[in-house]
């Protein structure tokens, strides 16, 4: 991701918690292009759900904040993610794509290279987000997500705020869009089966629903995680973008 460094990245929302346990953890489970980015600020902003971002994204956040905490190992910064970015109330929250889990467990375990186990991805999983509640984020168009995934990657632009100046839309080759599909695909069935392992129900939460209804869309979410079913919803700062 070559956007400017994340803000909800920014030590504004570090707290400072005694110990590295959340009292409550949820889980975006997500795809890039899926509205999880939406998703995960319209909760970070109830203030009550802590800063469900991507903590493993290298190129981002995690490298913004494995330097201001002055993390030594990757068991040391997950640890520090829990004392440092849960709400007052002890909630911690996540978004992880699939490859960023992959990534996670194969340093955690030493495998650099070849599959990962099943086995060693459950733990790895709770490790991240122990006993969490899980949120699948989906896009029911596929086509147009690997599209946008294909499109982002090539100009770095993931986000859009009110005011940037407008993002270019390049032609994408019909065998990019296929590669980015295949990924889809292939990432989302790995998503289910891992969910399955664990014994996760997860609520699934579809691009369709943030763009049909964001309000009650989030607000069933926030439920779902256990913050009050009467809390405000704040709307949304991103903008869609032409692809």
């Amino acid at each position: 991701m070559t956007n400017d460094d994340y803000d909800l990245a920014g030590p504004e929302l570090d707290c400072e918690r005694a110990v590295d346990v959340p009292l409550r953890t949820y889980a975006l489970c997500s795809s890039p292009r899926s509205g999880s980015t939406l998703l995960s600020e319209a909760l970070t902003f109830l203030g009550s759900a802590g800063a469900p971002i991507e903590y493993f994204d290298p190129t981002n956040a995690m490298r913004v904040v494995w330097r201001r905490w002055g993390c030594r190992s990757l068991p040391d910064y997950i640890d520090s993610l829990h004392r440092h970015r849960c709400s007052s109330d002890g909630t911690f929250g996540v978004k992880v794509h699939w490859f960023q889990l992959v990534s996670v467990a194969r340093a955690l375990t030493g495998r650099p290279t070849g599959p990962v186990p099943t086995p060693d991805l459950a733990l790895t999983f709770d490790r991240v987000a122990p006993g969490a509640v899980v949120i699948r984020v989906l896009r029911e168009d596929r086509e147009r997500q690997a599209l946008s995934w294909a499109r982002a990657e090539r100009t770095g632009h993931w986000r859009a705020t009110p005011g940037d100046p407008p993002s270019s839309a390049p032609a994408i080759p019909p065998a990019e869009r296929d590669y980015f599909l295949r990924r889809l695909i292939e990432e989302e069935a790995a998503w289910t089966a891992l969910l399955d392992r664990v014994g996760a129900v997860p609520l699934v939460v579809r691009y369709e629903d943030l763009s049909d209804d964001f309000t009650a869309t989030v607000r069933a979410t926030a439920r779902h995680i256990g913050c009050p079913s009467d809390v405000d919803i704040a709307p949304p700062r991103l903008v869609r973008q032409s692809h």
